[in-house]
């Protein structure tokens, strides 16, 4: 059989030295499947990302440039003081319309560009900003949540900008890729996309993620490299208003003083409000932000929590609470969204407005032995279910479909 040759293009984010989590971790992890398995799965991946910016991880893999639009345009080159340099993180607000002519140029640039090279399908690996489509060739988008269309008073106007350019190249797009029957039902209710037209690829779990074999030595680690003190319940997300870090704090008012509230992630929209309210509420001895905390050493963080809280306002799918899962460590998470369906019996679920009864189902944990056995041997067999092999199955699923829909020959 043919190999199917992928176009998968990387630009859209500003990479780091490691895939991180999120959107970044699933991206890096499919797009590595499919290049170490595309013999046997039948997928050439062409990787294309912007010249002269950071690959990040992909920088490991077979890697393409999509031409500078200077070279495009026939202008002389720029000298590149740093040949790899990252590219910014993106802003808050959207571009000035000097900027979104030079995005539309740009955009246009990729997609000729596209147009020209041997390929039988487009896969856009992310729902802000628009897909580098050439007319003719066949685009798949993956679209993780519908955030900017449900809650758009929680993201910067930057992107909402994107979420409106994705938009409108989903117009022409041949099929979806998401991540929970939850957010697929979003996709067909809210952006009125068929069904037929979406196909769910979950993402895995790290083999990393497992319970620590030294708890002990563990929890040394982490108290000489973060500052984290047992006991301690862990929320692990941007810190953000949407992942409702508010109602983990306001819980803790109502936990054992000797309890602590670790909140691991990045600073994101609107982050500055929380530290007000640990202030006011008196908990700021009790919340502890450690920064970046290594892949490594995540599983240890997981794995020395007396429980993981997760009361977001909405997720499409809730990697943390698998990763939990993964690690024994019991969880408590919001009814919104994704979580149910990924959580599936394995955590305790209150409403995500509600902290009161965040507060009462901890406590409930905390009392209970036989309810943290029993949840955390259904968390294991809840992150056994999920695998990054089953992931890019999926995605091949979806690009087999697409060419079957289209008629395409690949014998």
């Amino acid at each position: 059989m043919k190999a199917l040759r992928v176009a998968f293009p990387i630009h859209m984010i500003p990479w780091g030295d490691a895939p991180g989590h999120g959107i970044g971790r699933y991206m890096y992890e499919v797009a590595r499947r499919l290049v170490e398995g595309g013999a046997e799965l039948g997928v050439e991946l062409r990787i294309y990302q912007d010249p002269h910016t950071h690959a990040g991880p992909f920088a490991g893999l077979p890697l393409q440039r999509f031409p500078g639009l200077r070279d495009t345009l026939g202008l002389p080159a720029r000298e590149q003081s740093v040949a790899t340099r990252p590219l910014p993180p993106p802003g808050e607000e959207p571009p000035s319309p000097l900027g979104r002519a030079h995005n539309r140029l740009r955009d246009a640039s990729r997609a000729r560009f596209l147009g020209r090279q041997p390929l039988d399908l487009l896969h856009f690996a992310f729902h802000v900003g628009r897909a580098p489509a050439p007319r003719g060739l066949p685009t798949l988008i993956t679209v993780y949540d519908l955030v900017p269309q449900l809650y758009p008073e929680t993201v910067a106007a930057a992107t909402l900008y994107g979420w409106r350019q994705f938009l409108r190249c989903a117009k022409r797009a041949a099929h979806f890729l998401t991540i929970s029957e939850a957010a697929a039902r979003d996709i067909e209710q809210h952006l009125g996309i068929g069904r037929e037209r979406v196909t769910v690829a979950a993402p895995g779990v790290d083999p990393c993620y497992t319970p620590p074999r030294d708890r002990t030595a563990a929890q040394e680690l982490l108290r000489e490299r973060y500052g984290v003190r047992p006991p301690y319940l862990l929320l692990v997300s941007t810190i953000e208003p949407r992942k409702n870090q508010a109602a983990a704090v306001r819980a803790l008012t109502r936990l054992p003083a000797e309890i602590g509230l670790v909140l691991a992630g990045g600073k994101g929209w609107k982050s500055e409000r929380l530290p007000g309210l640990i202030e006011e509420l008196g908990m700021k001895e009790r919340v502890h932000f450690p920064g970046f905390v290594a892949d490594q050493d995540l599983p240890l963080l997981y794995g020395c929590a007396e429980a993981l809280v997760f009361p977001s306002h909405y997720e499409g799918f809730g990697m943390p609470i698998l990763e939990a899962f993964a690690c024994g460590t019991p969880v408590v998470c919001s009814r919104s969204g994704a979580l149910p369906e990924v959580a599936a019996g394995a955590a305790a679920l209150v409403e995500a407005d509600d902290w009161q009864a965040l507060a009462v189902a901890i406590q409930e944990l905390l009392a209970s032995r036989r309810q943290r056995t029993e949840m955390r041997e259904r968390g294991f067999a809840r992150a056994r279910h999920y695998t990054w092999e089953r992931t890019v199955e999926g995605t091949v699923e979806a690009y087999r479909k697409v060419v079957a829909d289209l008629g395409f020959a690949l014998e």
